[in-house]
């Protein structure tokens, strides 16, 4: 199995779905509201950890390793 990431929160998924990674790291970097979490599911990681996070976020997004790091210094 290989690294697969992720990007939890219905508002940050939904951005980056309907209008690209750009326009959700402009509204991150200009201080938007948009609460959300960054998960890199690696062949370690335990399942449990994982459906943790699903369970208190729900919508998620799969996200490339470069827009997890992009996504990462925005925090």
């Amino acid at each position: 199995m290989k690294t697969v990431y992720f990007l939890f929160g219905k508002e940050a998924s939904e951005m980056l779905t309907a209008e690209g990674m750009e326009s959700l790291k402009e509204a991150l970097e200009e201080g938007d509201d948009l609460s959300f979490a960054l998960y890199e599911f690696t062949p370690d990681t335990n399942p449990a950890e994982f459906l943790h996070s699903f369970k208190i976020w729900g919508e998620y997004s799969v996200i490339t390793k470069e827009e997890f790091i992009e996504l990462k210094e925005c925090l």
